[in-house]
């Protein structure tokens, strides 16, 4: 098994650091400031204390289960222990400078630890290995902690439905939160209001990124977004949405809602009588003869007798469609003649005329209107 020795961590210091003829081993790694200690096969940490001016440590790729041994890197401001075997946080209280901790890929199933990591800026800890069915949680009293610190947070990959639990780091300016399980766009909006400085969002692979204008409603949850799920939003599409979701909110407002009575309401539950209504139309025929009977009858009672022109108007009704009736009344004389007319089948127009004898002037009454 390979173990980080003093020979390793030696050979481990990178370029940038070269040990003089007349430098000890220990004073050589007393100066050094980056470890690069990835891809080793190395299951533990140790022998860090000879790297007392320790600031950049690079552990990625190896089999590491357990932090342990930082307790005297003091400097130290970058730890990179993802795609490891890690299965819990511990052992960081004494990393106080540290502001970039990476811990992705790894089996934790609590973020914890970080009570004393005031300076903590970006927090990696996405695709953790967790048993079936379990999310990734989160200590509240870690996060109370890096409040104020924390601006870049991924938690991709960790089975989250909802983000409620990060929402009290209200300081994040960078969110990937992509491949989880997260379904509603109103909790993802009460969460995302509170990041007022947040401009980078990354949330594809959830459920709610496949939702109808998805990107739409997103960009107007954040008012300084400037990059969702790696695509730029501009001005001129910030400006847009946020337009017509004002628009949209208040067409909502004037919309009546449920319970409510709109002023007419309130002026008909008020009025004694009710509204007004039009009578049902008659059958299209007996109209016509209800018009027959009262708009000629108005003219032609001067000049015939009631009891004949009744006569008349039945003689209409029994056979309404033929080209003409004729029917004389002798009571007029013979120099006068009344011609009822029927129904034009051309115009669907009935015309009545009134015949006077020839030295008199034809008189036409206008026809009805239906």
């Amino acid at each position: 098994m390979p173990r980080l020795t003093v020979d390793l961590l030696a050979r481990c210091t990178g370029h940038a650091t070269k040990r003089r003829k007349d430098e000890t081993q220990e004073q050589f790694l007393a100066k050094v400031t980056h470890l690069y200690c990835s891809e080793k096969g190395l299951e533990m940490i140790e022998n860090l204390h000879y790297c007392r001016n320790l600031s950049v440590l690079y552990l990625y790729d190896n089999q590491i289960e357990t932090i342990s041994g930082l307790h005297s890197c003091h400097h130290l401001t970058h730890l990179y222990l993802q795609h490891n075997s890690i299965f819990r946080m511990e052992n960081l209280d004494k990393l106080n400078n540290l502001t970039k901790l990476y811990l992705s890929h790894n089996s934790i199933q609590l973020v914890e630890g970080l009570e004393q990591l005031s300076r903590l800026s970006e927090l990696h800890i996405s695709h953790q290995n967790l048993p079936e069915g379990e999310k990734l949680l989160f200590d509240p009293r870690s996060l109370k902690a890096i409040v104020n610190s924390l601006t870049i947070l991924n938690v991709s990959g960790n089975r989250l439905a909802s983000l409620e639990d990060i929402g009290l780091l209200v300081n994040l300016e960078q969110l990937m939160a992509t491949d989880n399980d997260l379904t509603s766009m109103k909790d993802l909006g009460k969460v995302l209001s509170r990041f007022i400085k947040l401009w980078k969002l990354e949330l594809n692979g959830n459920p709610l990124s496949y939702k109808q204008k998805y990107r739409d409603r997103v960009v107007t949850m954040c008012h300084r977004l400037e990059s969702l799920d790696g695509r730029d939003v501009n001005e001129m599409e910030r400006q847009f949405l946020f337009s017509w979701k004002a628009m949209r909110k208040a067409r909502q407002q004037l919309t009546i809602k449920p319970g409510n009575k709109s002023h007419f309401e309130e002026i008909d539950s008020k009025s004694p009588r009710p509204p007004p209504t039009m009578p049902p139309l008659p059958a299209r025929q007996p109209f016509r003869l209800h018009l027959l009977q009262q708009k000629r009858k108005r003219q032609l009672m001067g000049l015939i007798p009631a009891a004949q022109f009744e006569a008349a108007t039945v003689a209409a009704s029994e056979a309404p469609w033929q080209s003409a009736m004729n029917f004389h009344l002798p009571q007029i004389g013979s120099d006068r003649l009344v011609s009822l007319a029927g129904l034009n089948p051309q115009n669907e127009l009935p015309r009545y005329d009134l015949l006077q004898n020839k030295e008199s002037k034809i008189t036409t009454l206008p026809p009805l209107l239906f």
